[in-house]
């Protein structure tokens, strides 16, 4: 005889006013979310990427992706010039992954002007 394994799913039920699931819904569809996953991920607290947040991630991991594959393995430069070109390539998922984990980025992690 086999046991039945209990319904762990639960359902909650929210009643808006027209303005409230206007701006929700809004919400969620600037984030690409249905409305229902976007307010399980508030509820939950979990990190909501806009459209935008995940094409800049998708775009920063391109860089960071060219910059790996031009490494300079076998020239004449410097250790030193290495070091500080493969410095730019993790500093480049470094802040890929605060974005997407929903950390800013330090300020001394931002390319300076010229640099």
């Amino acid at each position: 005889m086999s046991k039945k394994t209990p319904n762990r799913k639960k359902r909650v039920e929210i009643r808006w006013d027209a303005d409230g699931y206007r701006l929700v819904r809004e919400s969620a569809q600037s984030c690409d979310l249905s409305v229902s996953e976007f307010v399980r991920r508030c509820a939950m607290g979990l990190k909501i990427l806009t459209t935008a947040d995940k094409t800049a991630v998708s775009e920063i991991r391109k860089i960071a992706g060219m910059l790996k594959h031009y490494y300079p393995k076998n020239s004449n430069w410097t250790t030193d010039e290495k070091r500080r070109y493969w410095a730019g390539y993790e500093k480049l998922v470094g802040i890929a992954n605060r974005i997407e984990h929903g950390r800013t980025p330090p300020s001394n992690d931002l390319p300076k002007d010229g640099a």
